[in-house]
């Protein structure tokens, strides 16, 4: 049984994945098997994730129908038989000495490890003797401190990346965690909340072994030219999902998670991911679509939570929350539509 299993989802990167690939190929430490998730790739991925395959026999290559990175990530970790894996993006890479790091925290004991990061722009190199982005905790979190965390999940971005962490697979099938392939946004974050809450020690190391690459064509920064409700719905099942996961395992709940997710929902989800997707597209004089998203449940939710005089500053985005808030939904779209964005 190889140490790691590290499974990269792949689908149109022909431009990066060779990079990524090899990064791991180089790896100073040695014991691991890399599962190459074809899902559906229309252009040379394929071809290449073959070639690889028959110069190592550490690769194994899946070929699957497009069925989105979730449905990925589950096909690479159903054949997954190292201690740990770890699942990176095909447009990022890793450094040379990456598991040799952390290796002293794959025991065996510890169901999660934490990794920090370096981001670099499409085009640069990243430079991994820079201070690597990581949480503001530092060390072994059991438990109670992992609800702890939790509880600001959304603010400090605790959840957000699956490639952040390395996961023991035995861990991961005894508890039967699986990516929900009914989400196309989020599903890292619905994940790891299972995950995190679920462990019962996770270590956050102080290294740096991880290159996120800034794509403005990538599935987190693109944006729809036409735009359709069911972006509310994907993020609605997201809110759903990570709700329950907390209030199911978190065994020292706090106050803290229901105010923290609101605001999340509302300044980011709503204003970012959801309105400014809804301007960028053709449909952004539509009234109707904004008032549709503005009285779903999971933003009625979310101004429940989230108490808006915690925003200091009246500014206009505060106004139109405060607009949406009291349905008063006209004067919000104005301001929405002609001043916000």
């Amino acid at each position: 049984m190889p140490k790691f299993s590290i499974i990269v989802p792949i689908y149109n990167v022909e431009n990066y994945i060779e990079k990524c690939i090899d990064s791991i190929l180089a790896q100073s430490f040695s014991d691991f098997e890399l599962i190459l998730v074809d899902d559906g790739s229309p252009d040379r991925c394929p071809q290449i994730c073959d070639d690889y395959a028959e110069r190592d026999d550490r690769i194994k290559v899946i070929h699957k129908k497009n069925g989105g990175l979730s449905s990925a990530r589950n096909a690479g970790l159903a054949v997954a038989v190292g201690e740990y894996c770890w699942m990176i993006d095909s447009d990022d890479y890793i450094s040379i000495d990456a598991l040799e790091k952390i290796l002293p925290y794959a025991d065996g004991k510890n169901d999660i490890v934490n990794v920090g990061l370096v981001g670099f722009n499409d085009g640069d190199v990243a430079d991994f003797s820079k201070r690597p982005e990581k949480h503001k905790y530092t060390g072994l979190a059991d438990h109670k401190t992992i609800c702890e965390l939790a509880a600001r999940a959304c603010s400090t971005k605790l959840l957000t990346y699956v490639w952040r962490n390395i996961y023991r697979t035995e861990f991961i099938n005894e508890k039967g965690l699986k990516f929900e392939e009914k989400l196309c946004y989020a599903e890292d974050s619905a994940f790891n909340m299972g995950a995190f809450l679920q462990a019962e020690k996770m270590y956050f190391a102080d290294i740096c072994a991880y290159a996120y690459r800034n794509r403005e064509d990538s599935i987190s920064q693109s944006r729809d030219v036409k735009f359709n409700l069911g972006v509310l719905h994907h993020f609605e099942l997201y809110d759903k999902i990570r709700d329950e996961c907390y209030e199911k395992y978190c065994k020292y709940p706090h106050d803290t998670y229901y105010a923290d997710a609101g605001e999340f929902i509302i300044r980011n989800t709503y204003v970012y991911a959801i309105l400014n997707r809804l301007y960028q597209s053709t449909a952004r004089n539509n009234f109707f679509l904004f008032r549709k998203v503005s009285r779903s449940e999971m933003i009625k939710k979310a101004f429940r939570r989230f108490d808006l005089n915690k925003i200091k500053s009246k500014s206009l985005e505060w106004h139109m929350f405060r607009f949406v808030k009291h349905r008063m939904y006209l004067p919000a779209f104005i301001i929405y539509r002609f001043f916000i964005f």
